[in-house]
């Protein structure tokens, strides 16, 4: 579901994607629409690029799911091969550590900030 707001009206009203563009499309009228904004840590561009994105998700799995449509080769990153959180990716929605990294069921609002970092290690003690 998404949250859709008519410019120059109080109209607000929780719709599907499909419906925000038929809505659009008959009458010309422009909908703004709020999303899940995604944000991915400097050291992980490094290797792949990560830009800030906005995606429909309700959970923090369907957020991801939606990120690697646009960005397959990003999932090998954040994901291992049974789809779970690889142990040095860290996911913060609205600055609050997710407590499901196996499942990735923590729930997403569609105005939340999802900060995907990889967690630093190595060096000399």
């Amino acid at each position: 579901m998404l949250v859709a707001h008519l410019e120059g009206t109080k109209f607000i009203q929780k719709l599907e994607f499909s419906q925000v563009r038929f809505f659009t499309l008959c009458t010309g009228m422009i909908l703004s629409i709020t999303m899940p904004r995604v944000i991915f840590t400097r050291n992980l561009k490094r290797h792949i690029m990560s830009p800030p994105t906005q995606v429909v998700g309700e959970t923090v799995r369907a957020v991801l799911e939606a990120v690697f449509k646009d960005n397959p080769r990003l999932q090998n990153y954040i994901l291992d091969d049974q789809k779970r959180l690889r142990e040095h990716v860290l996911v913060f929605v609205n600055g609050e550590l997710i407590g499901d990294r196996r499942n990735l069921s923590d729930p997403v609002k569609t105005d939340a900030e999802i900060f995907i970092m990889h967690a630093l290690s190595g060096g000399q003690r």
